[in-house]
């Protein structure tokens, strides 16, 4: 590692030499450059900074949306986990939410997306104590693996018509009294609503192909109407959803696990 003072900040690089206003370095591609404030760590790459590390010690946080004049784009991966805020905003700018950015914050009980976000990391926010989620203007393709897993204040979320599929624990153990599956999405994965013991309504696309095992189970589920063109059903999908009194399966359907 190379550490040099530059504007009166101290970057330290590694995998080469700095990237910002050396000149008479020379940089290689894959030069990273890290600097702090009394706030954060920040990363620079590709072009723009990214959050590393939260260091503060504020309970309320509003993302930077630049620094040193350069945009902000990312939440590296574990940035805030474990950490003790309670609200945060991320502003307009902000595109990526890495895997396990806020895991463990089990504070945190308000986030505000900015709407340029259109990636979101698996697990991102397990953990927290999230009590509702508007992820309705975002233009991300999916809901990833536990990226809300264990949140269980989680009562209420809204997706965005882009998502094409939620992945493995999405939801598991959460708070949910409703969801409504967004008409692109194709395949719910295992687990993704298990151990909801409030999830009574849920509305399914039109485009679902899969459902995946134990999907359902452990969810107070009355009633679901399985969508025509749906062709597989996992094993154990609907395990324990006790105030299911029926189900109609499609003649579309082709396994049952």
């Amino acid at each position: 590692m190379i550490v040099i003072k530059l504007f009166g900040r101290i970057l330290s690089v590694t995998a080469g030499i700095c990237v910002i206003g050396c000149a008479s370095f020379p940089t290689p591609v894959n030069a990273a450059v890290t600097v702090s404030d009394s706030v954060f760590k920040y990363q620079y790459s590709g072009g723009s900074w990214q959050l590393y590390q939260y260091i503060g010690d504020s309970t309320t946080v509003t993302l930077p949306q630049t620094y040193g004049g350069t945009a902000v784009t990312t939440i590296c991966e574990g940035c805030f986990s474990d950490s003790g805020i309670v609200e945060v905003t991320i502003p307009e700018g902000y595109t990526t939410i890495e895997s396990f950015s806020f895991s463990g914050c089990q504070s945190l009980k308000s986030v505000d997306f900015a709407d340029s976000v259109s990636y979101i990391g698996m697990g991102a926010f397990s953990g927290c104590q999230i009590e509702s989620a508007d992820l309705s203007r975002l233009n991300i393709d999916a809901i990833r693996n536990y990226t809300f897993k264990s949140c269980t204040s989680l009562k209420s979320v809204k997706l965005p018509e882009s998502v094409t599929y939620i992945g493995e624990y999405a939801f598991y153990e959460t708070a949910l009294e409703n969801a409504e599956i967004p008409g692109k999405v194709t395949s719910l994965g295992d687990f993704a609503f298990a151990d909801t013991a409030s999830l009574e309504t849920v509305t399914l696309s039109n485009g679902l192909k899969t459902i995946g095992s134990s999907c359902f189970e452990n969810s107070a589920l009355s009633s679901i109407n399985l969508p025509e063109g749906l062709e597989k059903i996992g094993a154990s999908a609907f395990r324990n959803a006790s105030s299911l009194a029926s189900l109609y399966i499609p003649g579309s359907v082709e396994e049952i696990g």
